[in-house]
């Protein structure tokens, strides 16, 4: 758990891991540098809870402590929760119970998630085109980028041979960082396994959090350099996978359409578009794509 000016939450995130049926954990605590009260309630619930440890650093970002965290870690089996968000109380025991029954020491399990503000459920759930597992865990990808639909970081349970295999969260990134930490491990899994009995929660009242702040020129470029890393960690898929050039392709089109503002950046972006194999020869039609684009072309729109 990387904690970072999070006084408000912080307590409701650790009890979430407090109440797991599954009792063999250990809660890894980085705090970020926290300038409230966040380290302080942190420590007080370590005090009469030994499996919760706390570390400190100066702030490098959430990144850099989650790399610490995984570091300092001892179990076989890693989960990740930001110090807003919520896990249900049996997670952890589900999801084992269906990895060891199934003996495949690559995959990787998930399950659904909810948005919420205030308490859960006060937004609407809709069921995602991702609640479901996946024999080739680049599927999810595909699926992912090219409907619309996508992962939170507390949904996974993986197992920390998967990510010691990777290269870490990477540090330079402000925006969609699990978006690639996640490709990475994605690649490597051998199936993703969904436990539809139980879900994860994100909040959304965090005024903290970098999806909710405004879009500048920093976290675009950000946003494009994950879209490229994506290329490139599915090169050995791109050449003769129409799907997956699709949903890389999108994802540019998608990118172009949003940042247009940006205009070196879009450049950019469109360069990396017309040289993936085929996109330079088809049209990508998103749903968010405005109807007008579609008549006159996107770089005239």
């Amino acid at each position: 758990m990387p904690l970072f000016n999070a006084e408000k939450w912080v307590e409701e995130s650790i009890q979430s891991v407090i109440r797991q049926t599954y009792t063999n954990w250990e809660l890894i605590i980085v705090d970020d540098g926290s300038l409230d009260n966040s380290l302080i309630i942190a420590e007080k619930m370590a005090k009469s809870d030994s499996r919760i440890k706390i570390y400190s650093q100066l702030n490098q970002g959430a990144c850099a402590a989650r790399n610490k965290a995984f570091k300092l870690s001892k179990g076989e089996f890693i989960q990740y929760l930001d110090a807003d968000d919520l896990i249900c109380s049996k997670k952890i025991e589900l999801q084992l119970k269906k990895f060891r029954n199934l003996n495949d020491e690559n995959a990787i399990l998930s399950c659904s998630w909810q948005k919420f503000q205030k308490k859960i459920g006060d937004i609407n759930h809709d069921k995602s085109n991702l609640d479901k597992s996946y024999s080739k865990p680049i599927e999810w990808l595909v699926d992912s980028w090219l409907y619309g639909g996508h992962g939170v970081v507390m949904m996974w349970l993986t197992p920390r041979k998967l990510i010691a295999e990777s290269s870490g969260w990477d540090e330079s990134l402000i925006v969609n960082q699990d978006g690639d930490f996640f490709c990475r491990i994605l690649v490597k899994a051998s199936q993703i396994l969904f436990v539809p009995q139980i879900r994860v929660y994100y909040r959304m009242d965090n005024p903290n959090s970098v999806s909710q702040s405004k879009n500048t020129m920093e976290k675009a470029s950000s946003l494009l350099k994950s879209y490229d890393n994506y290329s490139n960690y599915l090169n050995n898929y791109k050449g003769n996978d129409a799907r997956v050039q699709t949903a890389l392709a999108a994802n540019y089109i998608k990118f172009i359409s949003a940042n247009f503002k940006f205009k070196q950046l879009k450049q950019e972006a469109r360069e990396s578009l017309i040289k993936l194999p085929l996109a330079n020869k088809k049209i990508i039609v998103r749903k968010w794509l405005h109807p007008i684009a579609l008549i006159i072309g996107l770089d005239n729109y």
